[in-house]
Formats: structure tokens, sequence, C-alpha cells
């Protein structure tokens, strides 16, 4: 009898491990699905509009270019957008959650049936869209008030610098002649000026309002360490395109001769380091959420240092003896100098990659902070 029941009940206990997932799916109905749809596809759009409008011109980091255009981008997306933005996404994550994780599971709860996973909307991931609608918000702000913070410091640089000038040369005015009153009185007035700017300055640096970026504050376009990242960026993509390229620019410009002479040999270690500085500043704009902010210039630079480190591979340096450059030169009527020049000369497939990387080193060293630049 006691073996009976064990048994009934071990088969129940299985039943009931079958039956209750279906039946947890089957309460789902197909309006709830359509609803749960309908609101994922309107994330969706909401975040491809709002990225082409906004998200991917801004860097969350400073804009050192900064003009009115991009001012009135952020105060019109603060003031049209982002109040209707944020209604939007406290709704969604009401409804399925407030992480990515979350969301994702709460999607693929809504959309199975019967006891098996039915093809899940053909969009982007909900958890991964409602992410980046929230960071956007984030970098939105982050733009404005780190841009905001630096024009303030390089103002009070400007001032202290004009300022300072000018005292220097009323005092010397002064001297020139003691008893001109309107020289007293530009100097004193100058100098109430700058402790004026100073103290002000002070206060607000005290209240939090005004700090000058730190380490743990920067993004990857800010403070001395970004700048010289930016500037070795750039210059590696010059370097390592004119060496990518070499096999239409070495034979039409004689002038480069002494470059690629220099650089070519050391063609492993520049891709290399191109390769390097292209992957970590990719890896800094991701973690700072600028993606895009400079991602050409990434893109390219790792790909140009690939393309040198395999170029190094085949291309082996020929060792080449006077009597077999002679004969070689006299087979083929060149001297041994254009000989020479012959070996190890890469071709021209990489050509055109080469080319693009020296614009876009230029670029991001002159414009750098634009999108995707």
């Amino acid at each position: 009898m006691f073996n009976r029941f064990s048994m009934f009940t071990a088969v129940a206990l299985v039943v009931v491990a079958v039956i209750r997932p279906t039946c947890l799916y089957a309460e789902v109905s197909q309006k709830e699905r359509d609803a749960t749809l309908a609101d994922w596809q309107q994330l969706v759009d909401e975040q491809k509009r709002l990225h082409e409008k906004v998200f991917s011109r801004v860097s969350g980091g400073v804009h050192y270019d900064v003009d009115v255009k991009t001012v009135e981008l952020i105060e019109d997306f603060e003031k049209n957008d982002l109040p209707a933005l944020q209604q939007l996404l406290e709704a969604f994550a009401g409804k399925y959650g407030r992480t990515a994780a979350d969301i994702d599971n709460k999607m693929r709860q809504v959309f199975a049936g019967a006891g098996r996973p039915v093809a899940m909307p053909k969009l982007p991931g909900a958890g991964y869209t409602y992410e980046q609608l929230r960071q956007g918000i984030e970098k939105v702000d982050r733009t404005r008030k780190r841009t905001a913070e630096q024009i303030a410091i390089d103002a009070k640089t400007v001032m202290d610098r004009v300022l300072d000038k000018q005292k220097a040369r009323l005092a010397l005015a002064a001297r020139l002649d003691p008893d001109n009153e309107s020289v007293t009185q530009l100097l004193a007035g100058l100098g109430q000026a700058q402790e004026q700017v100073s103290e002000t300055v002070a206060e607000l640096t005290d209240s939090g309002a005004l700090l000058e970026p730190s380490e743990d504050r920067v993004g990857p376009t800010e403070g001395f360490t970004g700048r010289l990242v930016k500037l070795a960026l750039a210059a590696l993509l010059v370097v390592s395109g004119l060496l990518a390229a070499g096999g239409k620019l070495r034979p039409r410009s004689p002038n480069l001769g002494p470059f690629y002479a220099s650089f070519a040999p050391l063609r492993t270690r520049i891709g290399v380091a191109t390769l390097v500085v292209g992957a970590l500043s990719l890896l800094w704009h991701v973690r700072d959420a600028s993606l895009f902010g400079s991602i050409l210039p990434q893109l390219s630079a790792v790909a140009v240092g690939l393309v040198l480190w395999k170029q190094a591979m085949v291309i082996k340096p020929a060792v080449v003896t006077a009597d077999a450059a002679e004969q070689t030169s006299e087979q083929s009527g060149m001297d041994t100098a254009q000989h020479e020049t012959s070996v190890g000369q890469p071709g021209t497939k990489w050509a055109p990659l080469g080319f693009a990387c020296i614009v876009l080193g230029l670029l991001h060293l002159f414009a750098g902070g634009l999108p995707l630049i």
C-alpha cells in the first residue's frame, strides 16, 4: 500500500512539473503578446530616432570645438524629448524590469507558448535597447556638464593671461608717468577684477559647481592622458597609412625614400603599436559609453595594424650579395640602387586602406571630437 502511494505521488509530481510550465505559458494571451510587442517596437523606434538625432552627435566627454548648433541640439533634446523619454523608460521598466537581464527574461516568458519557445520578434534586444536609451541620457548629461566645466576653466585661463598682460603694460605706464590718474585707476581696477574672478572660481570649485577634470571623471578625449592617446593614435595612423600605401607612394614619391628607409624595417613594431593604441582607445570609449565617438580612426588603426603585421610576416628582407645584385641589375636593366629599393617592397593591395588611414589620422588630430572622428 505504501509503495503504491509513493509511486502515485512520484507520478503526480512529474505530471505537475511537466504541466505547470505549460499552464503558465498558456496564461499569456495573444492580446498581451501584441501589447508587449507594441511596447518593444516603440522602444526600438525611439532609440533609433534619438540615436540619429542626438546620441551619435555627442561623445559623453568634452567637446572642445562646441558650437551653437551643438548647444541648441542638447537644449532641444532636454526640453522636447527627455521628459517623454523618461516617462517611456519608467513605464517600460515598471512592466518588464529595470535591468537588461530582467527585461530579456520577461520577453522570453511572454513570447513562449504550449511549453516550448516560439520565434522571438526580429527586433534588437529589448534589454539592450533599454540600456542604450538610458546610457544615451547619461551621455548627453555628461557632455553638457563636462563641456561647460572646460569652457569655464579655459575662460579663467584666458582672462588671467589677458589681465596679467595688461597689468604689466599698465605698470610700465605708471613708471613712465606716476601722476597719470587714468593709469592709476585702470591698474587698480584690473587688480580688483582679477581678484573677483579668482574668488568666484574658488567659490564654484568649493561648492562642487566647477571642478578641475580628474582621472576618475575624465572621458576618452579629456585631460592629459586623453589628449596623449589622441595624438598617439593620429600619429600612428599617418605613419601606418604611409607604410601600407608604400607600394604606390614609394615609386611615385622619391622624396619619401628616407622615410621608408627608416620606418620600413620597423613595420612590425609600428603595426603592433597601432593595433594596441586603436584597440585601447576603442575600449576606453566603450567604457565611457561613447562607442561611436572616434570609431572610424579606431577601427582603421586596428585594421592597418593587422595589415602591417601580416606584411611583416610575408615580406622577408632578402639578403642580396653585391655580385648577385650586380648580376640582377644587368639582366633587368636596373642599377644596384634600384634593385635594393625593390627588395621587401609591399604590394598595392592595401594602398586604399593606407590612404584612408592618412586622411583619418589628420582628421582625428585636427577635428577630433566630431561624430565618428
